[in-house]
């Protein structure tokens, strides 16, 4: 319908908490320098081809600890293994923002670069329990963020043009790519109070008080 709107929300680092700080502290602390980890993590063509959906999660593993291994040697499974066990942390007030805004009416969606069980794991392992319209991941369509067409995928299948969708990222580069398909979009740096200022200048209304609970 014309009068719809949808808001599509990244997942790591808008409702996942992804301070990348928190990667370096934690590599400083094993010994590592300073983008080692993140690079370990998503800085190798494994990562890039898990997230298109082209590749294994066990041998982006593999890939990892092989990239760990050249600054801490035999302790690099162990550092993998330590990080992946940390316990989640959400964005607690964006996860209730996203139900606020669907029981106003509002469409909402999921847009992330992330492996294909994200849609899995999405509930029982990370603890976001949200009532999607829809939910594009890059490691299902076979498309990643900033690739224009990933947006126009998202508008397409949640029933919305890109006009009348408002994309919320972290990465800049993720954020102007979603501009220039004519989407409304703002970074998400950790200030919810700049998020919803930027939603209610683009004409969203929600319930302050909805969303604190699952659904």
């Amino acid at each position: 319908m014309s009068g719809e709107r949808a808001a599509l929300f990244d997942f790591g680092g808008v409702l996942l908490r992804q301070d990348w700080a928190d990667y370096d502290a934690f590599g400083e602390r094993h010994g590592l320098p300073p983008g080692a980890l993140s690079h370990a993590l998503y800085g190798t063509g494994k990562w890039r081809e898990l997230q298109v959906g082209r590749g294994d999660r066990a041998v982006w593993a593999e890939a990892a600890i092989a990239s760990l291994r050249e600054h801490c040697g035999d302790r690099a499974e162990a550092v993998f293994r330590e990080w992946r066990a940390r316990p989640v942390r959400r964005h607690e007030p964006n996860i209730a923002l996203a139900r606020a805004l669907r029981a106003a009416g509002t469409r909402i969606g999921l847009l992330s670069n992330a492996a294909p069980d994200l849609r899995e794991l999405i509930v029982p392992h990370f603890g976001v329990d949200i009532a999607w319209d829809d939910q594009v991941v890059s490691g299902l369509v076979g498309l990643a963020k900033p690739d224009p067409a990933i947006y126009r995928l998202a508008a397409e299948r949640i029933g919305v043009p890109a006009e009348r969708c408002f994309f919320i990222d972290d990465v800049a580069a993720n954020v102007e790519a979603a501009r220039g398909t004519g989407m409304t979009a703002h970074q998400f740096v950790g200030d919810y109070a700049a998020l919803h200022e930027a939603l209610r200048a683009a004409g969203y209304r929600w319930d302050e008080g909805a969303g604190a609970h699952g659904g």
